[in-house]
C-alpha cells in the first residue's frame, strides 16, 4: 500500500518537475521574495534615510524681517508707525500644471472671492486700465522699463534694437498681450476676454509678476491683498480646498496717522526696483526684493536707521523648496526711532491755512459770467468763471463718468449722459464732415469746430497714426495749418503725401495703400475711436458747460449723488427747481467751506508751501506742501488705481511745493538787491531816488505803482522803497550795479553781482533738507528787472526760509535738517544733530539794520502788507512778492517774514504759485503767528472762525 503511494508520489513529482507551469511559478515566488525583502528593507529599515534622499533635505539659513523705527515729530507724536495687519499670501506649491492654465484659474476663482469682499488685489505692474478700457503704463519710467525688460528679454531687446526698433516704445497693450500670451500662459478664449474681464486678467497678471521675486525661493509666500477683513479671511478658509497655496499670515503695515499733512517729508514704503535694490545691497547684502523699504521721502533717506536688522533662521528646505524643518533661529533687531524738528500740530494748523486762503482766493475771483482776459487785463483783474469749476469736475476726474452709466446712476447722472451723448454723436458726425473733399477752412469754422478739428489731430498724432517725429513744423503747409488758413481735410491729404502717416496703426493689410484708401482708414478710425477717447469726452463736456447745454445744477447734483459734496434735501431740491445762480451759490459755498478743496478744482491758485524755523536754533518747525496726499494708499501695496489719480491729478500733489517748485520770487528778492547795493557802495541808505513811474534807462520797465494806478512814488530812501516795494528804485540799483569803472553800462556785471550776494543767502546752492529738493535758479538775463526777484530768477520755498532766517539772525545762514535725534529701541540717543549756522561775510550790521527797518515798516502804517496784519497781536517784520511769469495767468504770491521784530523766535515763509497778489500769501503769514504764539487754536482752524480777513482793497508788491 505505501510502495503504491510512493509510485504515486514519484509519478506526480516527475511530470512536476517536468511542467513548466512548475518552473514559472518558482521563478515568480523567488521574485516576490526578493520584492518582499527589498520593500522590506526601504519601508522599515531605511525608510527614514530614503525619505531623506528623496525630499533633498538642504540646509539653508534665511532671514526674517525686523520690525520697522517709528518716525516721531519733536513732541513724540507718532508719524509714521506699525500695525498688525492679516494678508492674503500665495505660495506656489507645484500643485498646479501652469502651462494649461490651471493655476489662473485658481487665481481668477481667488480674485472673484476678494472682490466679493471688497479686498485690493496687489498693483505690481506699473499698467492699469484706463477711460478707454485699454491697458496704459501708471508709474515711473524705471518700472516700465523694468517690465518691459522682465517681459522681452534683454536678447530680443539688443536684437531689435540691431534692427532699428525701440522695443521700450511699446505701448502697454502690446506688452500686456505678451505678457498674458507667452509668460502667463493664458488661453485664447481668455485672451480673447470670451470668459475673463480686462480687469480680471490685469489683477492675475499682477500676482503672478508679483510671484517672480519668490520663483527659486519657494518657502516664501507672496502677498496679494494686504489689511484683509475677518470677512474675507473666512471666505479664503472655507474654500480652502480649491485655493491650494493661498493662506492668510499675519504681518506688519506701515501706517501714517496723518499722511496727507506730512506726504512731502515721510516718503512711504514698498518692493524695491531692481535699482534701488542693488543699491541698498552695496551696503547691506541681506536686502532682498521681497523687503519693504522706503521709497521716497526720509523713509528712503533713513532706510538705513528704520529698517532694523534681520533675524536668521535655519532651516531644512526639501527639493521643491518648501521649509521641512527649523533647526535654529536668531531673532531680529527692531530698528531705530527717528525724531524730527517738524511739530506735527503746527504742521497740521499750517496746512489747513493754506487750504483756507486759497480756498477764499477762488471765492473771490469767482463770477458767474464768462470771463475772458485779453492783453490789457491786469493779472489781478484776473477772475475765474463758474463755468470752468464745473468743467474742472470733469476734467480733474473728480466725477466718476463711469458711474452715469452704471444700474444705480442717478436722474442727474442719467440726464448727464444723455446729453453727453447726443452731443457727442453730433460732434463726432459734424468732425467726419470736416475729413472729405470740399471741407471748410479753419479759419471759417466755429470756435467749437476749429478746437474738435485741433482735437482730432491731437487724437491721431498721440495714436501714432500720425508720426510726430517726421512732422516738419517749420513746412509752409504745417504753418498754414497751425494759422488756421486751410482745411482739416487738405493738411491731413498732405500729411498723407508727406509720408507721416503709420498705416499699422490703422489696422491697414498693405503700408502701401494709397491715399485715398488712408483717408478713409482714418475717417473709419476716428469713427470708431474718439467717442471712447477720455481727451475728446472731456472737450465735448466743456463744450456742453460753456454753451449752456449741461447746467451747473446738474453737476453739483451729480456731485451730491456721487458723494463728494453733502447737501440737505432742501439744498437738493433747490438746485432741481432753481437756475444758474442757484448753482453758482451752492458752489461757491462749498469752496469757501473747502468741502470742494483747491485741489480737487485744480484752477490758479490751487497749491502753495509755508516754511516755519525756528531762528534760534535754525530748526525747521513746519514744511508744507499743499496739496497733499493719503501715504497710506501707497505704502507697501500701492493703490493703483489711487497712484493713477494722483499722477493726473492737475494740482500735482507728487511735486513738493516747498522743496521742488520754483517760481519767480518777486519783490522779496529785493533784500538780496539792497545788500549788493550798499555794500557795493552804489547807494547809499540816506540817499533819495526819485520814483517817477516809468524807469527811463533801460527799456522803460515800469514800477507796480504805474502799472496798477498810473501813479508813481516820489523820493524814496533804502527802507521807504523797501517799505513801499518800488520797483523803480531798485531798477536804479540793478542799473547802477551794472556800470563799470569807466561808468557804461554791462548787463554782466550787474547780474555777478547780485550772483555774487543771492549765493551769500544760499540761493544756487541746496538747503540741506533730507528730501528731494530742486536747485533755485539765480537770474542770468536783465540785471535791472533781476534786481526785482524777475528776470529768470526761480526760487524754491525751503530757499528763500532759508534766506529769511538769515535776515532775522543778522546773517546767520542755516543748513536745514528735518532730523533731531535718532533713538534706539529703548530710547536711548544714538545720534543727536544740531543745526550747523555760519555767519555770512561781506554784509556789514548796518545793512542788516536797514533792511529790518525796511521789513518792519513794510507790515505797519503804510507798508505794502499792512492790511494783512492790521490789530496782530505780535510785532513781526516781513517782504512781500508778486511776481508774473505768464501774461495768461495770474502772478505769484510770497511772503517772507520774523518775529517778533525786536527778539525773533520763528521765521515764517510763504509762497503761493499764481497767487494773484502778495497779501494773499501773507494773511497766510499772519495765521501762523497767531497760532504759533496762542491767539487761536486748532478748534478756531477747523471750524474756521479764526478766518476774518478777506480780499485785500489795495494791491500790495
Amino acid at each position: 500500500m505505501l510502495k503504491e503511494y510512493w509510485d504515486l508520489f514519484r509519478e506526480w513529482v516527475k511530470n512536476t518537475l517536468r511542467s513548466r507551469i512548475f518552473w514559472l511559478g518558482i521563478v515568480c515566488t523567488l521574485f516576490l521574495a526578493v520584492l518582499v525583502v527589498r520593500l522590506f528593507q526601504l519601508q522599515i529599515l531605511d525608510g527614514a534615510a530614503y525619505y531623506d534622499s528623496y525630499v533633498s533635505r538642504t540646509k539653508k539659513e534665511i532671514t526674517t524681517t525686523a520690525t520697522r523705527g517709528t518716525i516721531y515729530d519733536r513732541n513724540g507724536v507718532v508719524l509714521a508707525g506699525n500695525e498688525a495687519v492679516y494678508n492674503l499670501t500665495v505660495k506656489d506649491t507645484s500643485e498646479y500644471t501652469k502651462a494649461n492654465g490651471d493655476f489662473n484659474e485658481m487665481l481668477l476663482r481667488l480674485i472673484e472671492i476678494v472682490k466679493k469682499y471688497d479686498g485690493t488685489i496687489v498693483t505690481e505692474l506699473p499698467v492699469i486700465i484706463d477711460d478707454d478700457g485699454q491697458f496704459a503704463y501708471s508709474g515711473k519710467d524705471s518700472a516700465i522699463r523694468q517690465l518691459i525688460r522682465d517681459v522681452y528679454g534683454t536678447s530680443y531687446i539688443e536684437e531689435k534694437s540691431k534692427e532699428g526698433e525701440d522695443v521700450y516704445t511699446y505701448d502697454a497693450e502690446t506688452v500686456m498681450k505678451r505678457l498674458m500670451k507667452v509668460s502667463y500662459n493664458f488661453t485664447t478664449r481668455w485672451e480673447n476676454a470670451e470668459t475673463i474681464s480686462k480687469e480680471d486678467a490685469l489683477a492675475i497678471c499682477n500676482i503672478r509678476y508679483a510671484m517672480r521675486l519668490t520663483t527659486y525661493a519657494k518657502y516664501k509666500s507672496t502677498t496679494i491683498c494686504s489689511d484683509i477683513s475677518p470677512e474675507l479671511q473666512a471666505a479664503i478658509l472655507e474654500n480652502q480646498q480649491q485655493l491650494l497655496g493661498v493662506e492668510v499670515e499675519q504681518s506688519e503695515r506701515r501706517v501714517y496717522p496723518d499722511g496727507v499733512y506730512f506726504s512731502n517729508i515721510l516718503g512711504y514704503t514698498g518692493k524695491p526696483s531692481t535699482q534701488e535694490l542693488e543699491t541698498l545691497q552695496e551696503s547691506d547684502s541681506t536686502y532682498e526684493a521681497t523687503d519693504m523699504v522706503g521709497k521716497d521721502g526720509l523713509e528712503q533717506y533713513y532706510e538705513s536707521e528704520l529698517a532694523g536688522t534681520k533675524g536668521n533662521d535655519t532651516v531644512y528646505l526639501n527639493n521643491v523648496g518648501q521649509i521641512l524643518d527649523t533647526i535654529d533661529s536668531e531673532p531680529s533687531v527692531r530698528g531705530n526711532d527717528v525724531y524730527l524738528t517738524i511739530d506735527h500740530d503746527l504742521q497740521v494748523a499750517v496746512y489747513h491755512i493754506v487750504e483756507q486762503r486759497l480756498a477764499d482766493v477762488l471765492v473771490g475771483k469767482l463770477t458767474i459770467e464768462d470771463f475772458e482776459a485779453d492783453d490789457s487785463t491786469l493779472a489781478s483783474e484776473f477772475q475765474i468763471s463758474v463755468k470752468d469749476v464745473y468743467y474742472q469736475m470733469f476734467n480733474n476726474n473728480i466725477l466718476d463718468e463711469k458711474h452715469f452709466s452704471d444700474d444705480g446712476a442717478s436722474e442727474a447722472e442719467k440726464q448727464i449722459l444723455s446729453l453727453y451723448e447726443g452731443e457727442s454723436t453730433l460732434a463726432i458726425r459734424h468732425i467726419l464732415e470736416e475729413m472729405v473733399p470740399g471741407a471748410t477752412i479753419q479759419s471759417e469754422l466755429t470756435e467749437d469746430m476749429q478746437d474738435y478739428m485741433e482735437y482730432v489731430y491731437t487724437f491721431l498724432r498721440e495714436k501714432g497714426v500720425i508720426t510726430a517725429s517726421e512732422i516738419d513744423t517749420s513746412d509752409e503747409t504745417f504753418l498754414a495749418w497751425k494759422n488756421t488758413e486751410i482745411s482739416f481735410y487738405d493738411f491731413l491729404s498732405y500729411v498723407i503725401s508727406k509720408g507721416w502717416i503709420d498705416s499699422s496703426k490703422l489696422g491697414a493689410e498693405s503700408a502701401y495703400s494709397d491715399s485715398s484708401q488712408v483717408m478713409s482708414q482714418i475717417l473709419s478710425f476716428c469713427e470708431e475711436n474718439l467717442s471712447a477717447d477720455s481727451g475728446f469726452r472731456k472737450l465735448v463736456y466743456k463744450k456742453m458747460i460753456h454753451n449752456e447745454q449741461l447746467s451747473g445744477n446738474l453737476v453739483c447734483l451729480a456731485l451730491i449723488d456721487q458723494g463728494i459734496l453733502d447737501a440737505d434735501n432742501a439744498s437738493y431740491e433747490e438746485l432741481q427747481n432753481g437756475d444758474a445762480q442757484t448753482a453758482f451759490t451752492f458752489i461757491r459755498e462749498k469752496i469757501g467751506n473747502t468741502e470742494l478743496t483747491p485741489a480737487q478744482i485744480a484752477l490758479d491758485p490751487c497749491s502753495g508751501s509755508a516754511i516755519v524755523t525756528d531762528t534760534t536754533t535754525g530748526e525747521l518747525l513746519a514744511m508744507v506742501s499743499y496739496p497733499g496726499y493719503d501715504l497710506n494708499k501707497l505704502s507697501g501695496t500701492v493703490d493703483a488705481e489711487y497712484w493713477n489719480k494722483l499722477i493726473n491729478d492737475q494740482s500735482e500733489p507728487l511735486y513738493d511745493k516747498a522743496t521742488q517748485v520754483r517760481i519767480a520770487p518777486g519783490s522779496v528778492y529785493k533784500l538780496v538787491t539792497t545788500s549788493a547795493g550798499l555794500e557795493e557802495g552804489v547807494i547809499d541808505s540816506s540817499e533819495y531816488i526819485n520814483c517817477i513811474g516809468t524807469f527811463d534807462k533801460l527799456d522803460h520797465p515800469r514800477c507796480w505803482i504805474a502799472r496798477e494806478t498810473g501813479g508813481e512814488h516820489g523820493p524814496l530812501n533804502t527802507v521807504g522803497a523797501i517799505e513801499q516795494s518800488c520797483n523803480f528804485y531798485f531798477y536804479e540799483v540793478g542799473y547802477r550795479l551794472s556800470l563799470n569803472e569807466n561808468g557804461e553800462y554791462d548787463a554782466e556785471r550787474g547780474l555777478a553781482m547780485l550772483r555774487k550776494y543771492a549765493e551769500k543767502y544760499g540761493f544756487g546752492e541746496k538747503s540741506g533738507v533730507e528730501v528731494a529738493e530742486n536747485l533755485s535758479q539765480i537770474s542770468t538775463e536783465y540785471p535791472a528787472t533781476s534786481a526785482i526777484g524777475q528776470g529768470t530768477n526761480n526760487m524754491t520755498a525751503i530757499s528763500l526760509a532759508r534766506y529769511v532766517t538769515a535776515l532775522a539772525t543778522d546773517g546767520k545762514l542755516y543748513t536745514f535738517r528735518l532730523l533731531s535725534k535718532i533713538c534706539d529701541a529703548n530710547g536711548n540717543v544714538i545720534e543727536e544733530l544740531i543745526p550747523e549756522g555760519e555767519q555770512i561775510e561781506g554784509i556789514s550790521q548796518s545793512t542788516y539794520d536797514v533792511m529790518r527797518e525796511g521789513m518792519y515798516r513794510v507790515v505797519h502804517a503804510a507798508g505794502t502788507a499792512a492790511g494783512a496784519f492790521t490789530g496782530l497781536q505780535i510785532d513781526i517784520a516781513g517782504k512781500s512778492g508778486s511776481a508774473q511769469e505768464n501774461l495768461s495767468r495770474a502772478n505769484h504770491a510770497t511772503f517772507i517774514s520774523y518775529g517778533p521784530y525786536n527778539d525773533p523766535k520763528i521765521s515764517v515763509t510763504v509762497a503761493i504759485p499764481h497767487g494773484y497778489m502778495a497779501y494773499n500769501a501773507a494773511v497766510v503769514c499772519r495765521y501762523i503767528y497767531q497760532y504759533y504764539f496762542g491767539y487761536i487754536d486748532m478748534e478756531d482752524i477747523l471750524d474756521k472762525s479764526y478766518n476774518t480777513l478777506g480780499e485785500s482793497a489795495t494791491y500790495s508788491d
